[in-house]
């Protein structure tokens, strides 16, 4: 069919009529998937995206006349790779899935930014079932900056960023340098965010890696900066947290009078708070600092006050 020429109206009847049951196979499909009877579910999508890619593919078919036909596809394509997924058919979901965001790539900025997100995070989630969280992390800030970009809501970025910390901090090599960045990034979001707790959360997480990594001031460095907003929420739970922490950092380089200064301090403030969870914990890194200096009497007297104390 030239542009030139009047579309047949046979034609055009009969695509519509297509495209017409292709909707209403979806529909379907997402009501059998909501029900968990996944192989309906997967029987209706798959004759809704071969309804679609037979009208592509026709001879007569004209897209400039039926634009959301490949948009269609796209979405038949996402529900295939979900229903896999589901069924824990991982390199299955993976196909359909990834020929779902090369169409909506291939669209470039006509596509829809809510379906290529989607795609992106169901990809995402399937390499960390399958373990490959290198291709996860990959994945995932590949869609950070996407949301960067699009200007997306602060709530579904931050969510992002908190679902990529974990996979980084928790999967990857403690020396990646990807974790550190991801960290800082969420930190600035939720300060712009007024969520100040979350973001003295993710400043601990700061202190934590650099801690396992032996940077030792930096790990301060973030540890007092996480104290300070304890002292500002009144937190003194938070604030005995973390003066123990702080004490295990002096421990760990070998200066005995702050880690002991520290530690005592958080032992006070969990005597007052009355908080027997805190004061085990301190009480046996007070027994690991002086069996470390030798006096394994004193260090005995701690870890035996400390095994005293009964959690419930």
């Amino acid at each position: 069919m030239t542009k030139d020429k009047k579309p047949d109206r046979k034609i055009v009847k009969r695509i519509d009529k297509q495209l017409h049951e292709s909707k209403k196979l979806l529909k379907k499909g997402i009501k059998a998937q909501k029900s968990q009877d996944l192989e309906e579910a997967l029987n209706h999508f798959q004759n809704a995206y071969e309804i679609i890619q037979g009208i592509l593919t026709s001879d007569d078919f004209e897209e400039s006349k039926y634009a959301d036909t490949r948009e269609g596809k796209i979405v038949a394509l996402l529900h295939l790779g979900n229903v896999h997924q589901e069924l824990k058919e991982t390199d299955r979901a993976l196909e359909y899935l990834n020929e779902a965001l090369k169409l909506d790539n291939e669209k470039g900025k006509t596509g829809d930014m809510r379906i290529r997100v989607l795609i992106m995070k169901m990809i995402g989630d399937i390499y960390c079932d399958q373990k490959k969280y290198n291709d996860a992390v990959n994945t995932f800030e590949e869609l950070y900056y996407l949301m960067v970009r699009a200007s997306a809501p602060f709530d579904d970025t931050a969510k992002l960023l908190d679902k990529l910390t974990s996979v980084c901090y928790e999967h990857l090599a403690k020396d990646d340098p990807r974790t550190i960045k991801f960290f800082e990034k969420s930190v600035e979001l939720l300060n712009i965010m007024g969520r100040r707790r979350d973001a003295r959360n993710m400043i601990n997480n700061l202190a934590v890696v650099h801690y396992k990594n032996e940077r030792y001031d930096e790990a301060l460095e973030y540890y007092q900066q996480a104290l300070e907003m304890d002292e500002n929420f009144n937190d003194m739970r938070g604030k005995a947290s973390r003066l123990r922490y702080i004490g295990l950092v002096y421990h760990k380089k070998e200066n005995w009078e702050q880690a002991l200064k520290h530690y005592n301090e958080s032992l006070s403030l969990s005597d007052e708070k009355k908080d027997s969870a805190g004061k085990k914990e301190t009480l046996k890194k007070l027994g690991d600092l002086y069996m470390a200096q030798g006096d394994e009497e004193k260090a005995n007297e701690f870890l035996q006050e400390a095994d005293q104390i009964i959690l419930n």
